[in-house]
């Protein structure tokens, strides 16, 4: 094994690359996924939307009704015309907007009194959330909570709005009880995507000029002089390419646990374990890379070049740095035939895998299995060309 161990020292004696590329860009990728995580939550808080009332009634059911809505959500001013109220929607500035028509209490009072329908109010709901659609929920259990009393009780609208008041006051007691986190964090999933591009860059850059120190003219003599056959050392030196993957590998998934994954290592090992296989099927497809650009016999500095854009055009179309889902039909095509765009669908399975034999596992497993192709057929490639360059010298 003296050429496995020779390898292994000629890689330490690059570890400025593995200091720049592993450790400084996972370093980058811890911060940058700081921001994605939101922390735990440990207390309940009803959200309270942007909203709007327009009374045009002035009476005391409408009153009662505008109180509610405001105690409900956080009140904004909207002028009452019809421009006022597109303006408002389209902008945002309110997300759920309430008119009140002239005569709506007296006509609440007569429906209930004779059994009829109650009179409806005009919403304008904004399409930007669901806030909205809650708050047109809760205003409608409040309209039905007026009809009821006034048709139950026969009181005057005074008293009709306070009961409905004190009802709809009452709240139940809400807690959030602490049963252990075992979901994946959002920033873990940001920071296992945007470590793409430290693995491919350390992975490849490292191995390549391995290879190249370990092709060139004298090293390559001296071991074709060494009693092992070529696919021994072959074999010995794609083993070292293999070692530099696994530790690039494992510094980022340790790395990426230890920051935002430990309640998921404590509470969910076994999803901890599946959301680490990708990262472990990518760093392979860079050792490939790598061991293949070493056995072209390319240099050091074209190797840094190839690898950094490499990494970017990689990280780009496995979506790590934008959203697929905003890039054109072109564009997504051309990203289905990278390794790490099937990497990062890989990472989102995982989210929505329940066992690893469901629907979603079994598509899992489909996705680490073509990012290993790839990595089978970079290595493949390598050794023809590395047994191609070693047939004509």
């Amino acid at each position: 094994m003296s050429i496995f161990k020779s390898a292994l020292r000629v890689l330490w004696r690059h570890k400025l690359y593995v200091l720049i590329y592993l450790v400084m860009m996972t370093a980058m990728g811890v911060i940058i996924s700081s921001q994605a995580n939101t922390g735990g939550v440990t207390e309940y808080t009803a959200a309270k939307p942007n909203v709007a009332v327009i009374d045009r009634d002035g009476s005391q059911i409408s009153r009662s009704i505008a109180t509610y809505v405001s105690g409900s959500g956080t009140e904004v001013q909207v002028d009452d015309s019809q421009r006022a109220i597109q303006d408002a929607t389209a902008e945002d500035a309110a997300s759920y907007i309430l008119v009140i028509p002239e005569g709506y209490g007296d006509d609440l009072m007569s429906a209930a009194a004779d059994g009829q329908d109650a009179p409806a109010l005009r919403t304008v709901i904004s399409y930007q959330s669901a806030a909205g659609s809650l708050m047109d929920i809760k205003v409608k259990q409040y309209l039905q909570s007026l009809y009821g009393y006034a048709s139950a009780t026969g009181a005057d609208q005074e008293e009709v709005a306070r009961l409905a008041s004190d009802a709809m006051s009452r709240e139940a007691d809400v807690s959030i009880v602490d049963t252990g986190d075992s979901s994946v964090s959002e920033a873990l999933v940001q920071y296992f995507m945007w470590t793409e591009y430290p693995l491919f860059c350390s992975c490849a850059v490292c191995i390549a000029v391995l290879m190249k120190s370990l092709n060139g003219d004298d090293v390559r003599r001296r071991l074709l002089a060494a009693p092992t056959t070529s696919f021994s050392r072959s074999l010995q030196e794609f083993a070292a390419c293999v070692v530099a993957g696994l530790v690039a590998w494992a510094f980022v998934v340790i790395v990426g646990l230890a920051f935002y994954g430990q309640a998921l290592v404590a509470n969910a090992p076994a999803t901890a374990a599946l959301l680490s296989l990708p990262s472990l099927a990518y760093a392979m497809v860079s050792v490939g890379v790598g061991f293949l650009l070493g056995q072209m016999g390319v240099g050091e500095e074209l190797a840094n070049a190839l690898a950094n854009v490499g990494g970017m055009v990689m990280s780009f179309m496995g979506g790590a740095w934008i959203d697929l889902s905003i890039v054109g039909d072109g564009i997504l095509s051309v990203a289905h035939l990278a390794p790490s765009f099937w990497a990062t669908q890989a990472i989102d399975k995982v989210l929505g895998i329940e066992t690893a034999y469901t629907e979603a596992g079994v598509e899992m497993w489909g996705c680490l299995g073509i990012v290993s192709l790839y990595a089978i057929v970079f290595v493949i490639v390598a050794f023809v060309v590395g047994r191609a360059r070693l047939q004509r010298s």
